[in-house]
């Protein structure tokens, strides 16, 4: 039985890479907020731009494997927030892993990009 909150993909050997990837690059912020860290707005952006980049390389991975056109994204089609602005919009630095992470997904995975 699977547990809640996991995705098994079924996929060709590039789209399996680059999904192991891009879960690596949230998995590796998710470690560092646990462990305490607490980027600055340099910081955050590095990160949240390797997330990006690992996202983007999926999405046009799948791109390639499943649309007829083939035709690749050059921007992940989502708001890049920076940490002031999730701040200001969803109140003061969180430092509860689980809601900083749930908000985290919810930008980089919103409901209708699914």
């Amino acid at each position: 039985m699977l547990t809640p909150h996991v995705l098994s993909l079924v996929g060709t050997p590039d789209s399996i890479v680059a999904a192991r990837q891009m879960d690596r690059a949230f998995w590796r912020c998710s470690a560092r907020i646990r462990r305490g860290w607490k980027p600055d707005e340099d910081a955050w952006a590095t990160v949240r731009d390797e997330m990006e980049s690992a996202r983007l390389e999926f999405i046009n991975v799948a791109r390639r494997k499943l649309t007829e056109s083939g035709k690749t994204v050059t921007e992940v089609p989502v708001a890049r927030l920076p940490l002031s602005e999730l701040n200001e919009l969803y109140g003061p630095p969180v430092d509860d892993l689980i809601r900083r992470i749930s908000l985290l997904a919810m930008l980089m995975f919103p409901p209708e990009s699914l």
